[in-house]
């Protein structure tokens, strides 16, 4: 029972420390959830016939009742604690909010949430991953097969985002409205948005068939209408594994041009390829974005360092590693341990900060509102 009570007091004194901090969610709230996260691992560790104090998942359930009814604070998470956009700081090792205050990424990857979501079920996403920590999420603007969505590009209730199918001059303005009430969410419950222009998993044809100038207006399209936005981080790129050819690599940066020309508020970055790779790999780059993205399936303080250590640096983040419930390369099952030691290696290797992702959530897929709380997730 010692054992209990001070596991419990300590995490009670952190989750106090930490709204005093932060701002968090009230501590009623996480003390539950806290509980029944605390009996997801515990219920993982006996199906692996590990020990696990299990008492300790109750005594924090238990607290939660008399947390509710006392002075403790009880509003959510401000919106509006860091002041967005986000821009690089001095030292150019990590990112700050417009008043100079530290900003840790810890991102979900939501990439269909465009595509297959309603707004009232991106809600309820946005507000979950806002009460379990999170400050960002990766969405790509536009969503196909690729990342989970219609083969045509509409959304879940067939609104298309171009007028002229894969026409980028076209833009559909009730595809575009909704994405902005979206974003507007987003900025509700505190998050920066890691939005993809065209991902290039599932549009990079399509792009190249448009041509450099339509994808550059395109480009100058998005920068306009999005600039005012506070919440964005620009990402060009997603499993772009064909950046080494030239054609490709000039179709993608033209949309990222159009993007420099018409926004000079937001960062921007790119993704390239798996199974390894990092923003910086591709000098092309090196005048357009001023956040590195590193990807890897490896152990991930490989990438990391070698970006940290570049002579050239600039913040770098892990936009994506193994996925929890996805088979991967080691082992080939993602397990809650390959999660812990790629989330370490990120972040002892000096990162600003990281994306998670789990096989439901990202392409929002059926169960995917049962699969947020998870072991990975905590």
């Amino acid at each position: 029972m010692v054992k209990t009570v001070g596991v419990l007091g300590f995490l009670l004194a952190a989750v106090v420390v930490w709204q005093a901090v932060l701002g968090a969610p009230p501590v009623a709230v996480t003390t539950y959830r806290g509980g029944a996260q605390c009996r997801a691992l515990a219920d993982s560790f006996e199906k692996r016939s590990l020990p696990f104090p299990s008492p300790v998942c109750d005594a924090i359930t238990s607290a939660s009742s008399a947390l509710a009814t006392s002075s403790m604070p009880t509003a959510v998470l401000d919106p509006q604690r860091y002041a967005y956009p986000l821009k690089v700081s001095a030292n150019k090792r990590y990112l700050v909010d417009q008043n100079d205050r530290p900003f840790l990424m810890m991102g979900d990857s939501p990439q269909a949430l465009f595509g297959d979501l309603s707004e009232a079920d991106a809600e309820l996403f946005l507000a979950n991953r806002q009460a379990a920590g999170f400050n960002t999420v990766w969405v790509n603007l536009l969503c196909n097969t690729y990342t989970g969505c219609n083969a045509d590009g509409t959304t879940f209730d067939g609104i298309a985002p171009f007028t002229t199918a894969g026409d980028l001059s076209t833009p559909n303005e009730a595809y575009f409205s909704r994405v902005d009430r979206m974003l507007a969410l987003a900025d509700k419950y505190g998050m920066v948005v890691l939005l993809d222009p065209i991902e290039t998993g599932g549009w990079l044809d399509i792009l190249k068939a448009n041509g450099i100038d339509k994808a550059y207006d395109y480009g100058q399209y998005l920068g306009n209408r999005y600039e005012s936005v506070p919440n964005i981080i620009w990402m060009s790129g997603n499993d772009f594994q064909d950046w080494r050819n030239a054609d490709n690599d000039a179709a993608v940066m033209a949309v990222a041009r159009g993007l420099h020309d018409s926004d000079s508020s937001h960062l921007q970055t790119v993704e390239f390829d798996f199974y390894e790779s990092a923003s910086l790999q591709n000098a092309n780059w090196d005048q357009l974005i001023q956040l590195g993205a590193a990807y890897s399936y490896y152990p991930t303080y490989g990438i990391v360092l070698q970006e940290y250590n570049r002579p050239n640096y600039m913040p770098v983040f892990m936009v994506e590693a193994n996925y929890e419930f996805e088979h991967n390369l080691a082992p080939p099952v993602t397990t809650s341990e390959t999660l812990r030691r790629q989330e370490y290696w990120t972040m002892l290797s000096g990162a600003t900060g990281q994306l998670y992702g789990n096989k439901y959530t990202w392409q929002l897929i059926d169960g995917w509102k049962t699969h947020m709380d998870t072991v990975g997730s905590v």
